[in-house]
Parts: C-alpha cells; structure tokens; sequence
C-alpha cells in the first residue's frame, strides 16, 4: 500500500537521525523500557500487566488523565482477561503478516481497551488505547499520537477503529523498507523506531 500524499519512506540516514534526536531529548522513554520488561516479564498475569500499562499512559499521556480523571484499573484488568488469548497471538506475530483477515480482531481489541482506558470523565482517547496495544504486541501495533495521524491522513475523532486500521496498513508499507535498513543495536521494535522518526519529525519538529 502506498502511503497518503505527502510522505515519503524515510531513508537510513533520516531514521538513525530521528533515533539519535529521540534519545537526546525526550527524556520519559525510560518510562516505555521500565513498562515493556515489567509487561514482558509479568504476561499472563492481567493484574501486572494492568500496571505496566498505567506506568506507560500516566506518563506519555498525563495531560488527558489529568484532566478526564484516571482510568479504571479493574475494567482494564478484566479486558486483558477477556482478551488473553488474542493478545498472545498478536505479541508473537510482526506486522509484516498483517492482513485483511485481522481486521475484525484489530477492531475488537481496539474498542475494548479504547472503553476500558476511558477517563473517569467517560472521554476516550484513541492515542492511550494505541499506546496500549503497542506495549502488549510492540512488533505488532504501531503507535501514533495526534500530529502523527494528522500527518498520515487518518482521523481517529471519527471511527477510530477504521483508523487504526488504515495507519497500521500505511505502518506496514513503512516497516517493510526499514526493516532491511543497517541500524545499529538499538534493542527496540522496529515499529518503534518508526515511531520515533515520526514523533521527532511531524510532533516535534527536531528534524
């Protein structure tokens, strides 16, 4: 698939650049590492996975927790519950095998973790949800936040499942050439360092 109008698939140079920046200056990833091993070493275990999870969004996504009020951490635990198995499944998977046939589960954990993350306020935000599902399968979901998806065409104030869906169809086409790049040893996901080069060039500007 061809990504929107207006982007273009960043070189080697632009992604070890981004990566370069991101660690430089954006000083709350410990915060992702902290909450990826604690989730990775706590699977299958819905109450430790629910706090790795809040470690994560209370601090890449305070603002809108501080002024929706916090999520609830029994709903959350219960939709990992209800959602185990399928979870599983996407963790060991790469979004290299992403296909049309994923789409109906894509959809239901999007919406199940999208009511289960809301505010005490009931406002959702599409941006914790994906965060979300990226720590629970970080080969699999890519992340996005606002400026992001603005930038790549897709509207998640509008049928955000759908949404989701067409940025991980474009994050594929992404991933595809970058994972064949000379990187150095980074230890993240690939879909990570895709998300820094987006974060650092369309939320911040650094590049």
């Amino acid at each position: 698939m061809s990504l929107p109008p207006g982007l273009e698939i960043p070189t080697n140079a632009d992604i070890i650049k981004a990566c370069n920046e991101f660690e430089t200056y954006e000083t709350r990833d410990v915060m992702y590492k902290v909450a990826l091993s604690h989730m990775q070493t706590h699977w299958k275990k819905p109450e430790d996975m629910a706090d790795a999870i809040g470690v994560l969004l209370l601090t890449w996504n305070q603002s809108f927790y501080r002024y929706h009020g916090n999520f609830d951490i029994k709903r959350l635990e219960d939709c990992i519950i209800d959602n185990m198995d399928l979870l599983t499944e996407f963790k060991e998977r790469t979004i290299s095998s992403l296909c049309d046939e994923d789409n109906e589960q894509i959809r239901k954990l999007f919406n199940g973790f999208n009511e289960a993350l809301q505010g005490a306020s009931s406002v959702k935000s599409a941006v914790s949800t994906v965060k979300t599902l990226h720590l629970l399968a970080p080969e699999f979901f890519p992340l996005w936040d606002r400026e992001i998806a603005k930038r790549y065409k897709v509207n998640y104030d509008r049928n955000p499942d759908e949404s989701y869906i067409q940025f991980c169809k474009y994050s594929q086409t992404m991933h595809e050439h970058i994972k064949h790049y000379k990187l150095p040893p980074l230890k993240k996901s690939i879909l990570k360092i895709m998300d820094e080069y987006n974060y650092c060039k369309y939320t911040k500007g650094w590049i």
